[in-house]
């Protein structure tokens, strides 16, 4: 299992509802510096979505959460994903899960 302590705190950017498989996304362009990601409309929610994450019609593949991990530095997590420069993660302490981008993280593999 990949384990990560965070390194600086990060602070989400709002919080989202989860948007069911299948939901069709509005790109509004491509934000070079967030490689991969894409601004996004989803039922009118202003986000970012992985490209990978999308069909061909720009439908959601999973059931998907947009929101961001609040977190301090020094906090552990278990990596849920990765996702080009972005983990998605669940905070060991509180179980909530969320985004961090993974420059603000230290990773290391856990044998069970």
């Amino acid at each position: 299992m990949l384990k990560a302590i965070t390194t600086t705190a990060h602070q989400n950017y709002g919080i989202f509802p989860t948007f069911p498989k299948g939901v069709p996304v509005q790109i509004k362009g491509d934000d070079q510096e967030a490689q991969d990601w894409y601004p996004c409309d989803i039922q009118g929610h202003e986000a970012y979505v992985y490209k990978y994450l999308l069909d061909e019609q720009n439908c959601l593949l999973i059931d998907y959460n947009p929101t961001e991990l609040d977190i301090d530095a020094n906090m552990p997590l278990d990596v849920l994903g990765v996702y080009g420069a972005w983990l998605y993660v669940q905070d060991e302490q509180q179980a909530k899960k969320g985004w961090i981008p993974a420059e603000k993280v230290t990773t290391f593999n856990v044998d069970r």
